[in-house]
């Protein structure tokens, strides 16, 4: 099945119809309402043979990114129609529907790697393609965390969708976090530290961070030596 409304929120989100706090009310909403096993299932696309290209409906890169790895990391099942991946453009019917663009096919495109480098994230870590789903408390951001009985496969994810640069503290409800431990930004490296279940972030205009905890040990001790 096609997540008509979720491809609907993620447009909105992107091209900055909604704000923030709106579009994780919606999201909310939106999946406390599904049968979550279903929603698993449920195809996440943002376009297809039926719309516009993602390239001509989000025409900024950043928030077009935006949007793809929300995509890849909200629950539900995938769903990239030819062409996206490397960028191809195309407006209503039949522009939409035009041949692959293969001379688009080179380690060069920029918009390949990000989907390759969403598909190697997803496929190593198991939350997110059959992990639990919780909000994290935010204003300004939108933010969740994918989970499972393992904090080793707890990922969070935090979105600015604005154009401003925004710094706020986040709550992540999520007891097996703990205090004073590190996290890493898969998508720019940042490292971070949480706060007795908060995080002091800033994220510039359509960043994204997809955070995981550090269970390195150090000089032979991890915090998350009990729990992993």
């Amino acid at each position: 099945m096609l997540g008509f409304t979720l491809r609907e929120i993620l447009l909105l989100t992107a091209n900055e119809r909604v704000t923030a706090a709106h579009a994780q009310r919606m999201l909310e909403r939106l999946f406390a309402d599904a049968d979550y096993e279903h929603l698993l299932k449920c195809w996440n696309y943002l376009d297809n043979h039926d719309v516009p290209r993602l390239t001509d409906t989000v025409p900024n890169e950043l928030a077009r990114t935006l949007a793809v790895v929300l995509q890849f990391t909200l629950p539900g099942s995938v769903n990239v129609y030819y062409g996206t991946e490397l960028g191809q453009t195309g407006g209503d019917d039949p522009e939409n529907r035009a041949p692959m663009r293969w001379d688009l096919v080179n380690q060069s495109n920029e918009t390949l790697r990000l989907y390759h480098w969403l598909i190697s994230v997803r496929r190593s870590h198991r939350a997110l393609r059959v992990g639990d789903l919780r909000w994290l408390v935010t204003d300004r951001l939108i933010g969740f965390e994918r989970y499972t009985d393992r904090i080793g496969d707890a990922v969070i994810v935090v979105a600015n969708p604005s154009s401003e640069t925004v710094t706020e503290t986040v709550l992540v409800p999520d007891s097996w976090l703990m205090d004073l431990s590190g996290l890493t930004d898969l998508f720019g490296g940042q490292r971070l530290r949480a706060h007795r279940a908060t995080l002091n972030l800033t994220l510039e205009p359509h960043q994204v961070m997809v955070l995981t905890p550090n269970l390195d040990e150090v000089n032979g001790y991890t915090p998350y030596k009990r729990v992993r």
